[in-house]
């Protein structure tokens, strides 16, 4: 090889590497600000999980709960909650990357319904093992 090849590659493999500190740093910058900005959605009562946004449950269920009692009024029969949550995953487009992910939306929307019924909105009815859920009939419809 000539002598100019070699000191072209040479040349360029320093501008690759350049390049290559230079994404790092920008990655390190982004990871920061990423980092900033799920601490806001944190305080405004997000949660992070990997890639995903959850929204966190207000007091009194009113996020979940209203998801809640729409669905359990257009069912027009009680549901075991994990349907509800099913329903209320498809409605908001959401996936879950794990079984351990998924479990905790659906404590969410658990706790969610528990306060309703606190509330005296919703009840539980025990159907052959399975507690299913369901508008109580004088309950805010």
């Amino acid at each position: 090889m000539t002598n100019i090849l070699i000191s072209n590659l040479l040349s360029k493999r320093e501008e690759l590497n350049r390049e290559i500190e230079r994404l790092r740093d920008r990655i390190g910058d982004i990871r920061s600000d990423l980092v900033a900005v799920d601490r806001v959605l944190k305080l405004s009562g997000y949660e992070i999980q990997g890639r995903h946004v959850l929204q966190r449950d207000t007091p009194f269920g009113r996020t979940y709960g209203r998801e809640i009692m729409d669905i359990l009024r257009d069912a027009g029969e009680p549901m075991p909650i994990s349907a509800v949550a099913a329903k209320i995953a498809e409605a908001r487009h959401l996936t879950f990357e794990t079984t351990k992910m998924r479990r905790k939306f659906d404590e969410r929307i658990r706790g969610a319904a528990r306060l309703l019924r606190q509330k005296g909105w919703v009840e539980t009815v025990g159907e052959s093992g399975e507690t299913v859920w369901r508008i109580v009939e004088d309950g805010m419809t």
